[in-house]
């Protein structure tokens, strides 16, 4: 059995590895133009628009649903603690709380000098999943239009992810939900049970890295 304590915060660094090498691979195709040149104006739009309903809807998961989440919810419900600190760490207090999206986001993109003088302390914060996200995030930017494309594949990736599950304890969580009137990780859980797409808790690879 997966150690509880250790696998949320495992595998959200395998992820972070898993997406790094999907930003490689997806550069090395645009380079060599193997991707379609651009897209309207309108399709762009669209994709954003489905990028940003897919991560807020994971992070609503995580935050209030994080027992339809796999493994145990204890370690989803660990891992948002500790994104918190590590953000109010980033930010400070006031802009923690007080800040607009766009600002916060920046800053946690491009941090302050004046939140990085300790080093000890710097090196031992850089493995945390906002400072992951923030890495990812710089490599993002450089794609310029094909980055809602290559977010669009990522955010997909996780919700058939996320929604595959044969463990009994995600199948009482969902049954309860749809007592409650449902929701859509419930709604994709049940397409993908009937169509043979599904990961016992068991199955999940975390990469260890020397």
């Amino acid at each position: 059995m997966l150690n509880p304590i250790v696998t949320y915060k495992d595998h959200s660094s395998a992820l972070f590895r898993r997406y790094e090498k999907k930003f490689d691979h997806f550069n090395v195709e645009k380079n060599q133009k193997l991707l379609s040149v651009g897209s309207s104006n309108l399709e762009s739009h669209e994709i954003e628009s489905s990028d940003l309903t897919l991560s807020r809807y994971c992070a609503y998961l995580v935050v209030f649903q994080p027992d339809l989440l796999p493994d145990y919810s204890e370690n989803a419900e660990d891992l948002f603690q500790d994104m918190k600190t590590e953000l109010k760490d980033m930010l400070g207090c006031y802009h923690y709380y007080f800040s607009r999206g766009r600002k916060r986001a920046n800053a946690i993109v491009n941090p302050s000098p004046a939140n990085n003088n300790d080093d000890d302390n710097n090196n031992s914060k850089k493995q945390g999943s906002v400072r992951k996200g923030a890495e990812l995030a710089t490599l993002l930017l450089q794609l310029q239009k094909d980055m809602w494309k290559l977010l669009a594949e990522v955010w997909t990736e996780i919700v058939v992810y996320v929604a595959a599950s044969n463990e009994v304890e995600r199948i009482m969580a969902h049954r309860n939900v749809l007592c409650q009137g449902g929701e859509f990780i419930t709604v994709l859980w049940a397409l993908t049970t009937h169509t043979g797409i599904t990961r016992d808790r068991h199955e999940i690879v975390v990469e260890h890295h020397p």
